[in-house]
């Protein structure tokens, strides 16, 4: 169970067009909504901003620099294994 206040979360997947799964928190903990409670534009594998009140997820909005923070260590890990690869050879 997750307290009440604001979590970093991660929107993993839609499952059957109808329910989001998050991973929240660093633990990851997984989390399934409504598809409809997501911002339109949310997509998989962007990070989120969740309030949850009383047990219910409240507000669901997308952290652009979470987002953006990921995508950039990705594409830097990406980028040392090419070259690690590449001085291999």
């Amino acid at each position: 169970m997750l307290y009440d206040g604001e979590h970093r979360a991660v929107l993993d997947r839609i499952a059957e067009d109808q329910q989001a799964i998050l991973l929240v928190g660093e633990q990851e903990k997984e989390l399934v909504i409504p598809k409809e409670a997501l911002p339109p534009a949310a997509k998989e594998g962007d990070h989120l901003l969740i309030v949850i009140e009383n047990d219910q997820v409240t507000s669901v909005s997308i952290d652009d620099e979470g987002t953006a923070q990921a995508k950039r260590r990705i594409k830097e890990k990406m980028a040392r294994l090419r070259n690690k690869k590449k001085r291999e050879r």
